[in-house]
């Protein structure tokens, strides 16, 4: 196992992307920690999961747009699975609608949920990994981040803001041996997409993309897999898109 003995953090961990990328890393020989504001059901079903592969997979409830809160449970997974190697910012949130029509809650919602619990939480990991002089860190962008997507500017605006966070801050940390990468998933089959589109927006979304169909969670958690291990040593400050070959 490429990880065995070290641990894990994921936030956003308990759909979608976010769970893949959990089973992925508890797969692969880690302890993982993940952070969930709701959905209790999808919990359950990834710890009965866990169980049943006997894996260790620890859920830790926390709403990150507190800084407060953030901080309380960066301390409970360090607790529960010891010193953070790996971390996955994957949390993210969307109105999809016209600037104009946004309303103040939603963009403070938005911003503080993508990008500054994303910066928060990075500062707090990355200290232990810059003491111990190891480290990986993947941010979840979007090809909105790299192309901008209409009717979710400011979710576009936060998805650009990763992608120079990482590039920035692998220039800061890589001296220290922690490596920081991001990865852009395109269209993916997840509840939030699919709660934002309709079957035939869906099927439009299709003929824009050259392998001709949405990507399942399960591929974009390879891609992180991949950039969190040893096997991605000397990458860092990098983009991986994960699009089908997307045309914006």
């Amino acid at each position: 196992m490429r990880y065995t003995g070290k641990a894990a953090l994921v936030t956003g961990g308990s759909r979608g992307i976010g769970a893949a990328v959990v089973k992925r890393l508890a797969q692969e020989g880690l302890k993982v920690a993940f952070f969930y504001r709701q959905r209790m059901d999808k919990v359950e079903e990834l710890l009965e999961w866990a169980r049943d592969a006997q894996l260790t997979v620890v859920p830790i409830k926390v709403d990150i747009t507190d800084p407060r809160s953030l901080l309380s449970a960066i301390t409970d997974a360090k607790a529960n699975v010891g010193p953070i190697d790996y971390l996955v910012n994957n949390a993210g949130v969307s109105h999809y609608k016209l600037l104009t029509e946004e309303e103040e809650r939603e963009l403070e919602e938005v911003l503080r949920t993508n990008l500054e619990s994303v910066i928060l939480l990075t500062r707090e990991i990355a200290k232990g990994m810059v003491i111990r002089s190891f480290g990986s860190i993947v941010n979840i962008s979007s090809i909105w981040g790299l192309y901008g997507g209409s009717c979710e500017a400011v979710y576009a605006a936060t998805k650009g803001g990763i992608i120079s966070f990482t590039r920035s801050l692998a220039k800061e940390l890589g001296p220290s041996n922690v490596r920081v990468n991001c990865v852009a998933p395109g269209v993916v089959r997840t509840d939030m997409m699919l709660n934002h589109f309709t079957e035939e927006e869906i099927a439009q979304l299709c003929q824009r993309i050259p392998l001709g169909r949405l990507a399942h969670p399960e591929e974009v958690a390879s891609a992180v897999a991949f950039l969190l291990s040893d096997e991605a040593s000397y990458i860092s400050g990098s983009v991986l898109e994960v699009s089908g070959g997307f045309i914006s």
